[in-house]
C-alpha cells in the first residue's frame, strides 16, 4: 500500500481535511477511503487544533491537537478507518498559518500481487 503524506496550513476557520489534495473535488480518486490516517500538530504550532465534522470549533469537536512543547509535537491522532474514513469526512480548525501533518494510506481495492 502506498504512504502519503501532506502538510495543511490552517486558515482560522473550519476547512476539510480533503483541502490538502491535489484535487479538492468531494469524491474524487484522491477522496477515496483510507486504510489508515494521521493527523499530527507541527512543531511550531503554539494554539491547540480540533478535529470533528463541518461544525468543528473550539468548544465543539471529536478531537483535540495539542500544541507542540518546546518544539516537540504531540504523537499524532491516529485513524485506523479500514476503508470507513475518506478525507472529505473531517474537518479541521485551528489558528490562521499553523499547520498540521497528514499521513493518508489509502485502500488498496485491487489485492492481486
Amino acid at each position: 500500500m502506498p504512504f502519503n503524506h501532506y502538510v495543511l496550513t490552517l486558515t482560522g476557520v473550519a476547512q476539510r481535511l480533503s483541502s490538502v489534495l491535489a484535487n479538492t473535488t468531494i469524491g474524487n480518486p484522491e477522496d477515496s477511503p483510507v486504510y489508515s490516517l494521521s493527523i499530527q500538530p507541527g512543531a511550531a504550532n503554539a494554539n491547540a487544533a480540533y478535529v470533528g465534522d463541518a461544525d468543528v470549533s473550539a468548544v465543539s469537536y471529536a478531537v483535540r491537537l495539542e500544541p507542540a512543547v518546546a518544539g516537540t509535537p504531540p504523537a499524532p491522532f491516529m485513524i485506523e478507518s479500514r476503508g470507513g474514513v475518506k478525507p472529505s469526512d473531517l474537518w479541521v480548525i485551528g489558528t490562521a498559518d499553523e499547520i498540521l501533518h497528514i499521513g493518508i494510506v489509502p485502500m488498496r481495492w485491487d489485492t492481486r500481487p
